[in-house]
């Protein structure tokens, strides 16, 4: 009979531990976090007020966003202007990041106008 070492008797045992043990943590709702230190709460305040606009402006400028109206008027069937393909095939991608970040913003911090311009 070959002997096991230690290291390898307990990862073959880990996942029925694993199983029989309940996580010691809990998760919370992310809303019912609260930060209002002074070093991350104004980061926080700062990204809601600058950074996700911004971001949004950016998207905007860069024809992002109008990849979504013309897709959105194709979808109808409505003639659209604009047949010109985005450059990259992941532009909607940085849309869709700062949509999170704006959602997850106004839930933290609700703010009409970041949510009027998500909808």
């Amino acid at each position: 009979m070959k002997a096991i070492s230690a290291g390898a008797l307990f990862f073959l045992l880990l996942p029925c531990w694993a199983q029989t043990r309940d996580y010691p943590v809990k998760p919370v709702p992310f809303t019912a976090v609260h930060v209002n230190d002074g070093i991350w709460a104004p980061r926080i305040e700062i990204n809601r007020k600058v950074t996700i606009p911004f971001a949004f402006q950016k998207d905007e400028e860069t024809g992002r966003v109008d990849n979504f109206i013309r897709a959105a008027k194709a979808l109808r069937g409505a003639p659209f202007e604009n047949h010109k393909y985005p450059p990259y095939p992941f532009d909607d991608t940085d849309v869709y990041k700062v949509i999170e970040g704006a959602s997850f913003a106004h839930s933290v911090s609700p703010d009409h106008k970041l949510e009027a311009y998500n909808d």
